[in-house]
């Protein structure tokens, strides 16, 4: 038999894991920072949600050199997707093209790659430095990939290449470009 404070005590605490559970029902699987002016974004979604957080919340300053490096070949798959959108993409994508960031994002993937393929110096293991190498150019290759499917999704789940997610990602990327692609600290 229960007495009425043990009762009184289970009923309290079933409340209160019915209002806990009915939040976590309700919140995204990972934290997810709010942008102002923006849908919430669920980053989860992405290939590479650090880098698409990272471009929408405009926070470069703290890449290290391999970071920096990965999100130059990430951005460069970004910009290949505005010169040559899908044929199942929005109308719209394909007016995001800009010649000069393209420019820009060109010699940033040619550098990207050829800063990928640089041996690490004098070694007697040759097989090794070249396994390495083959690695990194493989880690180039899917960063590209990654950044082109991204901000396909990005315009498919969130209001198209005209809306306002894909405009601030765009946005953030060309200013990030304008300073020749070095995190301001």
């Amino acid at each position: 038999m229960l007495t009425r404070g043990f009762a009184l005590r289970a009923k309290t605490l079933a409340g209160a894991v019915l209002a806990a559970s009915s939040i976590l029902a309700s919140a995204p699987a990972s934290p997810q920072s709010q942008l102002a002016g923006l849908p919430h974004i669920y980053y989860d979604d992405f290939d590479k949600p650090w880098a698409v957080k990272l471009i929408l919340e405009n926070d470069f300053g703290r890449l290290n050199e391999g970071e920096r490096r990965l999100l130059m070949a990430y951005m460069w798959g970004v910009d290949d997707f505005t010169m040559t959108p899908p044929t199942k993409a929005d109308p719209a994508c394909g007016r995001l093209a800009d010649g000069d960031l393209h420019r820009r994002m060109d010699s940033l993937g040619f550098r990207a790659a050829s800063e990928a393929t640089k041996l690490d110096g004098p070694s007697p293991n040759l097989a090794g430095q070249l396994d390495g190498l083959a690695r990194r150019m493989e880690s180039i290759k899917a960063a590209q990939k990654a950044g082109r499917e991204d901000i396909y999704l990005l315009a498919a789940d969130y209001g198209g290449c005209s809306g306002p997610v894909v405009t601030r990602f765009l946005t953030n990327i060309k200013a990030f470009a304008s300073k020749g692609f070095q995190p301001t600290r």
